[in-house]
C-alpha cells in the first residue's frame, strides 16, 4: 500500500479530511490513475493498494469517502469482498466504483465533478 500525492519531492498528504482508495488487481496502469485523481483531486489523499488486507487494514484506521476498483481481468475476490463490505451497516455509505477499463482522465474529472456537487 503507498499513499500517493501528486507533490514530486513533497510528503505525502497526511492530514486531509478527505481519503480516496484505489484498489487495483495487478494492473499494471494504476500509477496512471492515481496520477489523474491526486490531480482531479489535490486536497484529498489517495491511498493505493492491490490486497485486500492492506485495505482492511486502511479501513480500520479511517473510513474513505470513496473506493475505486480497477477490476481488469481477474481477481473476483475483489468484489466478493466488496460484497460483504457493503453488507457492513458500518460501510454501506461508502461509494465503490468498479471500472473494467481504465478510466479516462475526463471520467475523472467528470466524477470529481459529480461528488463536488454532493457533500464529499
Amino acid at each position: 500500500m503507498c499513499t500517493f500525492t501528486n507533490k514530486p519531492y513533497g510528503p505525502p498528504m497526511e492530514h486531509s479530511d478527505k481519503l480516496i482508495v484505489l484498489l487495483h488487481n495487478h494492473c499494471s496502469q494504476w500509477q496512471e490513475v492515481a496520477t489523474v485523481l491526486a490531480v482531479c483531486w489535490p486536497d484529498a489523499t489517495i491511498e493505493v493498494t492491490e490486497a485486500l488486507a492492506d485495505l482492511s487494514a486502511l479501513m480500520n484506521r479511517q473510513v474513505p469517502h470513496l473506493i475505486i476498483l480497477l477490476g481488469l481481468g481477474r481477481g473476483t475476490e475483489y468484489i466478493h469482498y466488496i460484497k460483504n463490505m457493503r453488507s457492513s451497516s458500518d460501510n454501506h455509505h461508502i461509494p465503490i466504483l468498479v471500472y473494467n477499463t481504465i478510466p479516462t482522465p475526463e471520467d475523472v474529472a467528470l466524477l470529481r465533478q459529480q461528488f463536488s456537487a454532493s457533500t464529499f
